[in-house]
């Protein structure tokens, strides 16, 4: 239909231009001592199921003993797929302001400025339908490792048994990296639809 072609258009153009962003940079006074930030980006996951969030079953019995955790109760996805959620919750662009990811300050370009190495380690395919605007994005880090090399299509990976623990070795060997001043995202690939 012609409003399929529209919308195709519309997103190929998005595309198009997240691609060729650069690194913005943002003044900011930071400290330069050693820090380490881990960013988990979960799929599918339902805080329904999860201790933390109040479910009887002790599901999150190690992260529940740890005093260091800030958790969000008050918060919910902008959108229900990956690459409009990843965006919008790692750049400045959301529902309110209408503006492009291709133009928008991201988390990655904030720690860039702040003199932090950037890392993306993914256990989602790099390229797919789904991923093409999340993997420009994390182009924009300084050492990129997609693990999952399996398949295109976020469904097919769940029953070839892709699973987290992929990301162990990498994050292990990013963790030994000499470097003080870290920044590292884990994008999980999670239970996808089936959730359930």
């Amino acid at each position: 239909s012609f409003k399929a072609m529209l919308s195709f258009l519309e997103e190929s153009g998005a595309h198009k231009k997240m691609k060729t962003r650069k690194v913005s940079t943002v003044n900011v006074i930071a400290n330069q001592q050693p820090e380490v930030f881990v960013l988990i980006i979960g799929e599918s996951l339902n805080r329904n199921h999860m201790s933390l969030y109040g479910y009887a079953r002790k599901t999150n019995p190690v992260l529940e003993e740890r005093d260091d955790l800030v958790i969000f109760k008050n918060v919910v996805s902008a959108y229900s797929n990956t690459l409009n959620a990843v965006q919008s919750a790692l750049t400045a662009s959301n529902l309110e302001n209408q503006k492009g990811i291709d133009e928008s300050l991201s988390l990655i370009d904030v720690f860039h400025s702040t003199a932090f190495k950037t890392y993306w380690l993914s256990n989602q395919s790099p390229i797919g339908i789904w991923d093409n605007g999340v993997y420009n994005l994390a182009q924009t880090s300084d050492l990129i490792d997609f693990v999952n090399r399996n398949t295109n299509s976020s469904i097919d990976n769940i029953h070839t048994r892709s699973f987290d623990e992929k990301l162990l070795a990498p994050f292990d060997k990013v963790l030994g990296d000499k470097t003080p001043r870290k920044f590292i995202v884990l994008h999980l690939m999670g239970s996808h639809a089936s959730y359930a």
